[in-house]
């Protein structure tokens, strides 16, 4: 997201938005990393269909709290996530931003459009819940004489992103992780040092290469 766009009515944080591949989340669904970054029908990646959805607050479409302005994917260790940056309006939603803030609430939960899921013990595929077989009708998400039952779901769009303000997500990797706005970035440059600082880490940490070394590399990648 460019700096220029960054409001100052905006508290800004980012979360794990959706897991990829297995274990399953706690509603036992299971969402394919190749689903996640296959190119959607609009040309767009799935990853990138969040991009530009609400920021709702426990998933009620009557509570918009915000907007989603960026997406990206990250496989790191095995671990295959989605990341979100949210935006929140503290403006209108003060207490909300406060308590974000101030680590009362810490949990995200995303939305998401599923055009079919299949059985991982029968390989039923449903359409809707009407198509669900026994397994998943009664046992989606518990274990059956040692077996684990979900769903496996494809044809993902990205629907919304959650506020979770009483109780917690189903996605135990979701969490309210960097907020932006409470470290007192109030000008572009102090922004842009940040970020500056953070992607320096990461270079360092897990590229293994000097953040300079990799710039030059992408300018040579890119043809600039």
């Amino acid at each position: 997201m460019p700096i220029e766009q960054l409001k100052e009515n905006y508290l800004y944080f980012t979360c794990v938005g959706i897991r990829g591949d297995y274990p399953p989340n706690d509603n036992g669904d299971m969402f394919p990393w190749e689903e996640l970054t296959k190119r959607h029908i609009t040309g767009r990646y799935v990853w990138e269909t969040w991009r530009g959805r609400n920021l709702l607050e426990n998933h009620d479409p009557m509570n918009v709290r915000g907007y989603i302005p960026d997406t990206y994917p990250e496989e790191n260790k095995g671990v295959k996530v989605v990341h979100m940056l949210n935006a929140l309006d503290k403006k209108k939603y003060p207490q909300l931003a406060k308590d974000i803030q101030d680590g009362r609430i810490t949990d995200t939960s995303m939305g998401v459009l599923v055009e079919k899921g299949i059985c991982s013990v029968c390989g039923n595929v449903a359409y809707d819940e009407s198509q669900w077989c026994e397994h998943i009708k009664y046992g989606k998400g518990k274990k059956i004489d040692g077996k684990y039952i979900y769903e496996i779901n494809y044809g993902l769009e990205g629907l919304e992103n959650s506020i979770i303000s009483y109780g917690r997500g189903a996605e135990p990797l979701s969490k309210i992780r960097e907020i932006l706005a409470s470290k007192g970035y109030k000008t572009d440059k102090e922004i842009d040092e940040f970020i500056m600082r953070k992607f320096a880490e990461f270079c360092q940490k897990d590229l293994n290469v000097n953040v300079d070394d990799f710039i030059v590399y992408i300018l040579k990648v890119l043809g600039v």
